[in-house]
């Protein structure tokens, strides 16, 4: 190993663990926001009250029509998205399946932070009218005050404050209880709790601060003299005090439970006070022996105030430094309370037998004395306190939800994941903005701790502290929405599925475990596909047309009444030679005469005229037919170019010709044909154009912005300028107020007349439509049409003026002179185009009016905000292939999205929002209302650029599609040409026997028999056989519908002679030029096509495909936000193509063309072409139920969140899982609760009870246990020494079906007994005929107390095929037990070497052998120093990590005498390391090790080294910090990444805070070039919250006990894939030019790199 090692360090998947949640009002004054802290991931979500149908009495959601209505109710078959319906996964109150509106959390933003959050508090943003901040805390200890910026759509910090020095660290070091942060009720100041005893303060501004953030901070040492507060354990604000009041509970003289007998209550509750103008504290009062055990604080809010002190046993209530109860939870806890504290006792809760854990329990204030309690199990507690006045004499407490963990053992059913009885990591309180919640609803939002969070309301507190009798079943929970995450993670593996590989976790907290199955595809479900016959066809589309009747002389539309109507009325297919027309419906068969072009290919295809009529395009012109595929008009273009692209939207279309022009047609208000219209001078020389119809009225322009949001606007001006008077005027009141307006896209709900107009015009437009839709069909003529939209133009007119009036009489706002109007007073239309000089600019059509200019589009920046064009100036960017705005889900400005790809298939996706420039808006205030200003007419509109993980960077495709695009058409050719010659044949044959069979029925008529009659009864002579048919003519099967159009070249062409097929000889290499030019000149020339399809309704979700060689789908669903997925089709290739070579289609079968597709047999799915000319038709695999089961898209990958089984449906944790390749099987780890008692202590006693339990005396049994004389302490029986008995787990191995995911069989193990290791190993066996044999190995201990000495039990079961039960198919499999063996030890990890068992028993390694008697013997063994935690194995080398003396590199010796070897060890020998495993490339090999506090290390053997002394030493190579504790370590072949790259292994490492990273080496070029380019993408721009890139993956000083590794190895994808490859283009040429390299290099190693890891 003398060449050097360099390592990819990357998070694939974030964090999901809900770690703390805040409720403010962030982006906008009064709004209801919910922000989230998941690691290092800040979200922020929008609680909006929605349209959600209840769950119905079965138990079923409504889940695929939460984004659609009926199509039957569609406008001109437009997508009716609804932003009052939502997707739900069960739960809440009522039944019947009525609509009912509820609160619903939608996404707003998401940020990925270099720092992990500890905290989060909301300050208030220093006025009524200003929106609140955030303030956020990281380790080691630093806080950072962040703000929302409305006009960016960012997160902007405001101030940062760090105390990491050595004057106040004191020699010891933040955990997780530090860093917490408490704000003051009356938001004068925020503390946080740094280096155990000290507070750093921060004061906050007010209402008459001039708008500053914060004041200088300060810190407190409460160790002081006169404070004398030591060994804090939490602290809290009070309410109704004038100066900042904190309560702190401490403990001055620590002590532990063993000493309970001298010492019982130690705990103290001081409360001091602040002052911010000396900055310093006193004290208050002081209320002291309290239970030891106290470990939580909560306020209780007036009238009653003070604050409870929650213990294991008791909850106690001091307020103004007296104890006035003490409620006790169990007998335990009763028997330990002083003498002293006796007389506040409160025995009502005694019989209740619950502990708490004070630290993880989670607690809401329901009531005014009334409080929500969550244990750490999850089951749900109501607290009342009731007294006199503020002394509390008795706190009731019931459980309102949940099981009874000591009565019922294991859980019922009933307590599963549809209730709300979640384990809990944080509750939040919340509040809606809406005027109609009620006025006793409260809204709470409990973040999960094992995996699942949710949005409740609770309703009843009132009632229930109002009340007498029973309060508690007053209090009603609804489930109003759910996030659902992996968890706590325990465990992970990956297994295959389809293609791909599937990454499953297993986590959860205490009972409640579930496993995530996740896959970084979307893969939808084949429905069917065919090899179409023919040339390759490179376009598809599906339209779905309405027809028409005559009624009284008007022209109507029928109604899609049901599915079936519901339908695609057309899907064509387009190929070089020519285009097919297929009738869409349950089957698809070809389309005989119709008015649709097919001489050649096709452009493109829509509907138009509210979807009444098809418009085709194709290279000369367009045609527009109707329902019946009879042409109704034809159009031939003027313009010498062939057209190469095309769009339609309804009554316009936009078509590109070859040379670069633009053609634009629109159908007439009076005919209803399409007529060419001029095109303006400014978007001649545009590259790239688009249109957009604005069905949902989202974008407004900026006087209706500003009218529509005038009365907010005034009334925060006057509450800035009252707050401000002497620091500003008030126009400097009205500045100050800008940015928290511009951009509040919900203002639009404080104009309810403007609203009412807007839904009124779409009401009276759909009852149009549907008055024309009445009937399914009707005979149609030209007369009827021009007869129809006559009436329709007449009916335009008159909306149009009663609009104008309406307008002009209500807001008195006159119509700009140059404002176009949509034809027939429909949605408006834009133009988009992409100026030649990078610009982006709107029109509005029909007018061709500029209403809206970006400059510098081409770069990709991250804001795209209006200004002056050409403005942007600087070196081009990227060249705009395609771009295209589109509505997803919802009808409001937040769900239109901008997508744009660049010519090397980068993609990027933003999210508009409304913004109006500030001196607009400070015109348009100080202008009289009827005034007008020359900007009213432009659009408030920005676009913000929404982050995704998916890099799609392929330069060389459209050279490498052009290539395989002539190669297949060759390839059918040949293919073809052989057929025929074939067929020929079989003709030639066919025609001979033909011939036969006449000449031989010809001989026998001539053959006459004189001698016999009819009736004669003479012999029989044998019946002549009948004579063959003859042979029809070969004809065109009535399934073939591209027969046509292969018979008909076929028929005018010679009879075919031998032709050459591709196969016959050596294939060429793909690498040959002479070959690669010949592919690209002989490449057809078919249309390239849009590789944008809008799927207005893909299994539920607003989708976007994006064809290409990585097909990418853009997902919006009930969360509203969009996520963007790698697509996956599972297809075959044709026959003709498989004989290409393997290495020219190896790029994971691109997707050249897609549409929409709904049938009864494929609902809501999609139709795709791939790139060797398969028609595929798919359906998103979606399902409402997403909390049992379901995938759900709505998230960072696909996943699925599945309960541990049917025995233990979501309430048993989960300890482990593997996957058994074999089978195909998942094998878990699980377990149920179980009492914990101590066995009997007596060894003799224990002998005489084994005795007797063997059976009756005289017995064999009893006689076998006659000698025993010492019983293992786990054989003995329990002792029931204690009435509240601590729970434990009991273990069992569960086997999953891959397909229904329920336990089909389960192993249970002895009470006690825990699995500490799982795997599947390939171990050697002479029963297989490869040598090994796929076994599931299990490690267990007995733990039992830690007086008794633990031991362990090696298992190896094997699963074996059986007859299933009947009408369970998924039952056919079950775990056999091959060998048990017992070890005076825990067996805490298990490995494969050399198809040998290596196994751990505390600090011995021992490696046992699987025999043919299955038994396991020992064939070597290694004593290591402490205990070992992890092994690996590689061929003949095995890591051993040891969880206090490091990593250690071992080699087994298999010849002579075998033997375990030590080869070298890490230098330091003190590592506390959890997991280890190697990482390959090529013949470079490197150590990879995660110690317990989740830092990974990277270690090599380099023997020849001088520092490595002979190998003695392992040479420290880096360094890369998780912030996590690594639940697992999986090794797997990396994706091949191309014939010349080198093998490669990588490592996932998955963390407890349910992240996943991916570790790979790289070549030493590749480093070397991509660590300069990461240091200057760290510099380039400010970092959010003001935190440190680089240092946040550094392991903090004081954990390291060694020199950190010099020169740095590790390199940080983190820094590279969202900061780089995903920055503005500018930016990405700047930081390579800067280096001397250029962008597309530094992007090349980039995709390299990543693609070793693209195999989910």
């Amino acid at each position: 190993m003398r060449d050097p090692t360099y390592t990819y360090c990357r998070e694939v998947l974030a964090p999901s663990t809900v770690d703390c949640a805040v409720g403010l009002s962030m982006t906008r004054a009064g709004a209801s926001n919910l922000a989230l802290a998941r690691g290092n991931v800040l979200e922020l979500y929008e609680v909006r009250l929605a349209m959600a149908a209840e769950a119905g009495d079965d138990g079923s959601a409504a889940g695929d029509e939460y984004l659609y209505k009926s199509l039957g109710n569609e406008d001109f078959d437009l997508p009716v998205y609804q932003d009052d319906s939502r997707r739900r996964g069960g739960g809440g109150s009522g039944s019947g399946g009525s609509a009912s509106k509820q609160p619903q959390l939608r996404l707003a933003h998401r940020w990925q932070l270099h720092g992990h959050i500890k905290a989060m508090q909301a300050v208030g943003g220093g006025g009524a009218q200003r929106a609140d901040r955030l303030l956020l805390s990281f380790a080691e200890a630093k806080m950072s005050l962040v703000a929302f910026d409305a006009g960016s759509q960012a997160l902007v910090t405001e101030s940062i404050h760090y105390y990491e020095h050595e004057g106040l660290a004191r020699k010891s070091f933040n955990d997780h209880e530090t860093c917490a942060l408490r704000a003051d009720p009356d938001g004068r100041c925020v503390a946080m709790r740094i280096y155990d005893d000290q507070l750093a303060v921060l004061p906050l501004a007010t209402a008459g601060d001039g708008g500053a953030a914060a004041a200088q901070s300060f810190v407190v040492d409460l160790r002081q003299a006169g404070v004398n507060v030591r060994n804090v354990r939490d602290f809290a604000f009070l309410n109704g005090y004038l100066e900042p009041t904190l309560a702190v509970l401490h403990e001055q003289r620590p002590t532990w439970p063993g000493m309970v007998a001298v010492a019982r209550d130690t705990s103290s509750v001081t409360v001091l006070s602040l002052d911010m103008t000396r900055r310093g504290v006193s004290v208050l009062n002081a209320a002291g022996r309290l239970p030891s055990d106290a470990a939580r604080l909560v306020v209780v809010a007036e009238p009653i105030g003070g604050v409870l002190v929650v213990g294991a046993g008791a909850i106690s209530h001091v307020i103004s430094g007296t104890l006035s109860c003490i409620s006790v939870l169990n007998r335990v806890a009763a028997r330990g309370i002083g003498a002293a504290q006796r007389d506040a006792v409160d025995r009502t809760n005694e019989a209740l037998g619950l502990v708490l854990d004070a630290g993880r329990a989670a607690f809401a204030a329901v009531g005014a004395n009334t409080l929500a309690m969550w244990s750490q199990h999850g089951f749900v507690y109501a607290l009342r306190l009731e007294g006199d006045g503020r002394l509390v004499r008795r706190i009731a407490v019931r459980q309102v939800r949940g099981c009874d963990p000591l009565k019922t053992v294991p859980p019922p059913v009933a307590s599963t994941w549809d209730d709300i009885a979640v384990p809990p990591s944080c509750v939040a309180a919340l509040r809606l903005a809406d005027d109609d919640a009620a006025a006793d609803a409260r809204l709470l939002f409990v973040g999960g701790a094992a995996g699942r969070s949710l949005l409740l309301g609770v309703d009843g507190g009132g009632e229930a502290a109002a009340e007498p009798g029973d309060w508690a079943a007053r209090l009603r929970f609804a489930v109003h929405d759910e996030i659902l995450g992996t968890g706590p993670v325990v465990g992970m593996d990956v297994g295959a599925r389809g293609d791909g590989l599937e990454l499953v976790t297993c986590g959860g907290n205490e009972w409640r475990g579930c496993l995530r199955v996740q896959q970084r595809h979307v893969q939808p479900q084949v429905v069917a596909s065919f090899d179409l016959p023919g040339a390759p066809a490179r376009g598809v589309w599906t339209v779905r047309c309405l027809a028409e009747y005559n009624i009284g002389g008007v022209m109507q539309a029928a109604e899609a009444a049901g599915l079936g109507a519901a339908a695609d009325t057309f899907v064509v297919v387009s190929r070089a030679g020519g285009t097919t027309v297929l009738t869409g419906g349950d089957e698809l068969a070809e389309l005989g005469a119709s008015g649709f072009y097919t001489a050649g290919p096709t452009v493109a295809v829509g509907a138009a005229r509210g979807s009444t009529r098809v418009v085709q395009v194709h290279a000369s012109g367009l045609r527009v037919v109707d329902a019946h595929a009879r042409e109704t008009q034809a159009v031939v273009f003027t313009a010498a170019a062939d057209a190469v692209a095309a769009e339609v939207a309804d009554a316009h279309v936009l078509v590109r010709m070859a040379d670069g022009a633009f053609a634009m047609y629109a159908a007439d208000a009076d005919s209803g044909e399409l007529r060419e219209m001029a095109v303006p001078d400014a978007m001649r020389g545009a590259t790239a154009a688009s249109l957009f119809e604005d069905a949902q009225h989202v974008l407004a322009t900026n006087r209706e912005y500003v009218e529509r949001n005038r009365d907010a606007l005034r009334e925060r001006a006057a509450a800035a300028s009252a707050a401000g008077a002497g620091a500003a005027g008030g126009d400097g009141a009205l500045d100050s107020v800008l940015d928290s307006v511009y951009g509040d896209a919900s203002l639009a709900e404080a104009a309810p007349a403007a609203a009412a107009k807007r839904k009124a015009a779409r009401r009276t437009a759909g009852g149009r439509s549907k008055q024309r839709r009445r009937h399914a069909e009707g005979a149609v003529s030209d007369d009827d049409f021009d007869a129809l939209y006559d009436e329709i133009a007449d009916e335009a007119a008159d909306d149009s003026d009663a609009s104008d009036a309406s307008m002009a009489s209500d807001a008195q706002v006159p119509k700009p002179a140059s404002g176009g109007q949509a034809v027939r007073g429909e949605s408006p239309v834009y133009a988009l185009a992409a100026l030649a000089g990078g610009d982006l600019a709107v029109f509005r059509l029909p007018s061709f009016e500029r209403v809206w200019t970006t400059p510098r589009f081409d770069d990709l920046g991250d804001v795209l905000a209006a200004g002056r064009p050409g403005a942007g100036g600087g070196a081009a960017g990227g060249r705009i292939d395609e771009f295209r705005l589109v509505q997803l889900g919802g009808d409001d400005i937040a769900t239109a999205h901008l997508l744009a790809i660049t010519s090397a298939g980068e993609v990027a996706v933003y999210r508009a929002f409304d913004h109006c420039a500030r001196d607009y808006v400070a015109r348009r205030m100080a202008a009289p209302a009827a005034a007008a200003l020359a900007d009213d007419g432009e659009l408030a509109l920005r676009f913000a650029r929404m982050r995704h993980d998916v890099l799609a960077y392929e330069p060389d495709y459209e050279r490498h599609a052009r290539r395989v695009q002539a190669r297949l058409t060759r390839a059918f050719d040949a293919w073809r040409a052989r057929d025929q010659e074939r067929e020929a044949e079989r003709e030639l044959e066919g025609e001979a026997a033909r011939e036969r069979a006449r000449a031989t029925q010809q001989r026998e008529e001539a053959v006459v028999d004189w001698g016999e009659s009819d009736d004669d009864g003479g012999p029989d002579e044998p019946e002549a056989a009948p004579a063959p048919a003859p042979a029809a003519a070969p004809a065109a099967d009535a399934d073939d519908i591209y027969a046509d159009h292969d018979a008909a070249p076929a028929a005018a062409a010679p009879e075919p002679a031998a032709v050459p097929v591709a196969d016959d000889g050596p294939a060429a290499t793909p690498d040959d030029p002479d070959e690669v030019a010949d592919d690209l000149d002989e490449a057809d020339d078919h249309p390239p096509g849009s590789r944008f399809t809008v799927l207005d309704n893909l299994g539920g979700y607003a989708a976007v495909l994006v064809a290409g060689p990585q097909p990418l789908v853009v997902l919006v669903g009930s969360k509203r936000y969009a996520r963007v997925h790698p697509l996956r089709l599972t297809t075959r290739l044709p026959a003709w193509a498989r004989t290409l070579p393997e290495a020219l289609l190896a790029r994971g079968r691109p997707i050249v063309a897609a549409a929409r597709f709904h049938s009864r047999a494929c609902e809501h799915g999609l139709v795709a072409l791939t790139q060797a000319g398969t028609l595929v038709v798919a359906a998103l695999a979606a399902s409402s139920r997403v909390a049992r089961g379901g995938v759900e898209y709505d998230a960072p990958w696909p996943a699925r969140t599945l309960p541990v089984g049917t025995q233990h449906p979501g309430i048993a944790a989960l300890g482990g899982v593997a996957f058994h390749r074999p089978s195909g099987s998942w094998v878990a780890a699980a377990a149920s609760a179980d009492r914990f008692y101590i066995r009997e202590p007596n060894r003799d006693i224990a002998a005489r009870q084994a005795r007797e339990d063997a059976g009756p005396p005289g017995s064999a049994a009893a006689a076998a246990a006659s000698d025993l004389h010492l019983v293992h302490m786990h054989e003995r029986r329990a002792v029931h020494t204690t009435s509240v008995p601590p729970l434990q787990p009991r273990a069992h191995l569960d086997l999953l079906s891959p397909v229904t995911w329920e336990t089909v069989d389960s192993h249970a193990f002895a009470p006690g007994e825990h699995v500490a290791a799982l795997r599947v190993l390939a171990l050697e066996s002479t029963q297989s005929a490869s040598g090994r044999r796929a076994v599931v190995c299990v490690g267990t201990a007995f733990v039992l107390g830690e007086d008794v000495a633990t031991r362990g039990a090696v298992y190896v079961f094997d699963v074996v095929d059986i007859v299933p039960l009947p009408g369970r198919p998924q039952t056919n499999r079950r775990l056999k037990l091959l060998c048990r063996e017992e070890v005076g030890g825990a067996v805490t990890a298990l490995a494969e070497l050399r198809g040998n068992l290596a196994m751990t028993v505390g600090s011995k390694v021992f490696v046992r052998s699987l025999q043919r008697a299955e038994q396991l013997v020992s064939v070597a063994f290694l004593d290591c120093q402490s205990c070992v935690r992890a092994l690996a194995g590689l061929n003949a080398f095995l890591l051993v990590a040891d969880l206090a003396r490091g990593l250690w590199l071992a080699a087994f010796q298999e010849e002579g005498p075998t033997r375990v070897e030590v080869l070298g060890r890490e230098p330091a020998n003190s590592l506390a390391l959890a997991h280890a495993d190697f990482l390959a490339l090529g013949r470079r090999m490197l150590l990879l090790a995660a110690d317990a506090l989740g830092a990974l290390h990277m270690f090599a053997y380099a023997p020849y080294d001088a520092h490595s002394a002979a190998g003695q030493r392992l040479l420290r190579r880096g360094e890369f910090n998780l912030h996590s504790p690594v639940a697992a370590l999986v090794r797997l072949v990396a994706a091949a990444a191309g014939a010349a790259a080198e093998p490669q292994q990588v490592c996932l490492a998955a963390t407890a805070a349910g992240a996943v990273h991916a570790v790979a080496m790289v070549p030493e070029k590749s480093f070397k070039r991509l660590r300069r380019v990461a240091a200057r993408v760290a510099h380039a721009a400010p970092p959010l919250a003001g935190l440190n890139p680089r240092g946040f993956r550094a392991v903090p000083p004081h954990r390291r006990q060694y020199a950190p590794p010099r020169p740095t190895t590790v390199l940080d994808g983190d820094l590279l894939a969202p900061l780089y490859a995903h920055a503005p283009l500018s930016r990405q040429h700047d930081a390579a030019q800067r280096d001397g390299t250029s962008a597309d290099r530094v992007l090349r190693d980039i995709v390299a790199i990543e693609r070793a890891f693209d195999f989910f």
